[in-house]
C-alpha cells in the first residue's frame, strides 16, 4: 500500500511540475490573459460577439 501511495504522489509532483512549465510558456507566448473583468454592457459600442462555435 505504500508503495503505491509514493507512487501517486510521484505522478502527482510530475503532473504540477508540467502544468507549472505549461503556464510558464503560455505566458512568455502572451497566451494567456490576466484582469479580464465582466464588462459593463452599457459601455459596449455593438453587442458582443459569441466565442460559441
Amino acid at each position: 500500500m505504500s508503495e503505491t501511495l509514493a507512487r501517486l504522489k510521484s505522478v502527482e509532483r510530475s503532473i504540477k511540475e508540467l502544468l507549472e512549465e505549461l503556464k510558464e510558456e503560455l505566458i512568455a507566448k502572451n497566451l494567456i490573459v490576466y484582469d479580464m473583468y465582466k464588462m459593463d454592457p452599457r459601455l459596449w459600442i455593438d453587442e458582443p460577439r459569441s466565442i460559441e462555435t
